[in-house]
């Protein structure tokens, strides 16, 4: 009779866990912060440079 509300204790602290830890994952992905539309751009202009500059290199191909 002991081990079964042992066995239910942890079934418990486990669920918990997993709860709090899921909490915290999904907590923290929301506070992460979104980059400006300036960064954005940015981020764009220099991607796109790069390419370029590779496309010239190899003919386009």
């Amino acid at each position: 009779m002991e081990m079964e509300g042992y066995s239910f204790v942890w079934l418990l602290m486990t669920a918990g866990g997993a709860l709090v830890l899921g909490m915290a994952i999904a907590w923290g992905v929301s506070r992460t912060r979104r980059r400006t539309r300036g960064e954005t751009a940015v981020t764009e202009a220099g991607s796109r440079r790069i390419y370029d500059s590779e496309n010239e290199r190899t003919g386009g191909q």
